[in-house]
């Protein structure tokens, strides 16, 4: 009885070793994420039809014709999934390059030296979300040869809240800030010109609430109050483009004496947010969920009363409509023969798809 239990416990275990081994999958070959296309490789499983990602991947887009005719725009990125979520070390690379004018041969192989734009991020990943250091690093390449570092951050994660203090660089700037645990922002963020390593900037939080921004210019400090710091209701967002939007938006209502001032802590801060977008769109299109780490912030909240709520929803279908209405007429055959013999409906024509045009836009 014994050995015939110890019998099936083993053809079980065979089984279920077969059956796995099955699943497991491995592919090499064209591949596509997002707007890259190149050549993939990378291991798999299917699980009710679906591939899942399962170790390895690794991905490349490269055309030497194009970067030897009029430039190409490179990608690469390698990384380990488990059960399609990122884990382990990723390191990402995207390049827009043209060949150098320079061409070495070495070891029966010719060189082509390129000259233009990379931008690396490496860092690691803990059950889909960034952990430990992150470091973004853009760099101008002239022949091969790093010629300058035009853009730098480095962010410490937990479980994909960033820790701590961090610093993002770029060719004119330097800003160095903190996060609580939570990470929320905290504390003064400080900006530096690089040129005379002096202060020209900072943004001073509470807990997420942005306070005040000072401005230096020589012995000039100009100061805006921002809305975030009163006792309204606040709700807590990602640190991101929205929000870079709604500070601009704040200081034009406000109507600030000095209109001249420019907040240099804008620029920097959307270089970084688009920097991290990028990696966040692989992952995205990837089917993994979201890279965007969570720089919080705190900013107003305004519920819609019901009537408001009605009015957005009458907007959104009037938008719905002109969009329908304004394709059939610049689609329209006869409106495109008519165009060209009559001056009024050739400007009413220009006039619609100029419309077209900015809302698409917006």
């Amino acid at each position: 009885m014994v050995l015939r239990f110890s019998i099936l416990i083993l053809l079980s275990f065979l089984t279920t070793t077969v059956s796995l081994s099955q699943n497991s999958l491995h592919y090499a070959g064209p591949y596509r994420v997002g707007s890259y296309t190149g050549k993939a490789e990378f291991d798999y499983k299917l699980l009710d039809g679906d591939t899942v990602l399962h170790g390895d991947f690794e991905m490349q887009q490269a055309d030497l014709p194009s970067l030897l005719k009029q430039g190409d725009d490179f990608f690469s990125c390698r990384g380990s999934f488990m059960n399609h979520v990122p884990v382990g070390e990723w390191i990402f690379e995207f390049g827009k390059f043209n060949a150098g004018d320079r061409l070495e041969l070495g070891n029966y192989k010719f060189k082509v030296n390129i000259s233009g734009t990379l931008h690396s991020a490496k860092g690691m990943m803990l059950d889909g979300k960034p952990h430990g250091e992150w470091t973004h690093l853009v760099q101008h390449l002239d022949n091969s040869s790093v010629t300058e570092n035009v853009f730098k951050s480095v962010f410490n994660f937990e479980s994909g809240i960033p820790q701590r203090s961090f610093r993002i660089d770029n060719t004119d700037y330097s800003l160095l800030g903190r996060f609580l645990r939570d990470g929320l922002a905290h504390d003064v963020w400080s900006l530096y010109a690089n040129e005379t390593a002096s202060e020209v900037e900072n943004w001073q939080f509470s807990e997420g609430n942005l306070n005040k921004i000072y401005s230096y210019s020589g012995s000039n400090t100009d100061t805006i109050n921002a809305y975030m710091a009163d006792q309204a209701v606040k709700q807590v967002i990602t640190l991101d483009d929205r929000y870079i939007s709604i500070l601009k938006l704040h200081r034009e209502l406000l109507q600030h004496s000095d209109t001249s001032v420019n907040y240099l802590m804008y620029g920097i801060l959307e270089q970084h947010v688009e920097y991290y977008k990028q990696v966040s769109q692989i992952f995205t299109n990837l089917g993994a969920k979201s890279f965007t780490p969570a720089f919080k912030v705190k900013v107003k909240h305004y519920p819609l009363n019901d009537q408001e709520v009605q009015q957005v929803k009458s907007i959104r279908s009037n938008v719905d409509r002109s969009e329908i209405i304004t394709k059939r007429l610049l689609n329209n055959a006869q409106l495109n023969l008519l165009k060209l013999a009559d001056e009024e409906v050739a400007y009413q024509y220009s006039a619609v798809a100029a419309i077209k045009e900015a809302i698409t836009l917006r």
